[in-house]
């Protein structure tokens, strides 16, 4: 059951990061209280990090989407 936890934790991107402290915990305790291996799931999220490099998509320069409108400036109160 941990093992699935697991895989599901990592086919969803989900990173200890990326989650509330509560949240991660009880991800944590779950992983390790039905067999699964957190040092596997902590392993496979580094790899992923890893996993593009020079010459993949993510250095194109152009990657066919519109650029996004310009921000608008935050509405203020006063002088500073």
């Amino acid at each position: 059951m941990g093992a699935v936890i697991v895989d599901i934790c990592c086919d969803l991107g989900i990173a200890p990061g990326h989650l509330d402290r509560a949240f991660w915990d009880e991800i944590n305790h779950a992983i390790m209280m039905y067999g699964g291996s957190l040092a596997r799931f902590l392993d496979v999220l580094q790899e992923r990090l890893w996993l593009f490099g020079p010459g993949d998509l993510s250095d194109q320069t152009d990657p066919g989407w519109p650029t996004p409108p310009p921000r608008l400036p935050v509405p203020a109160t006063g002088p500073p």
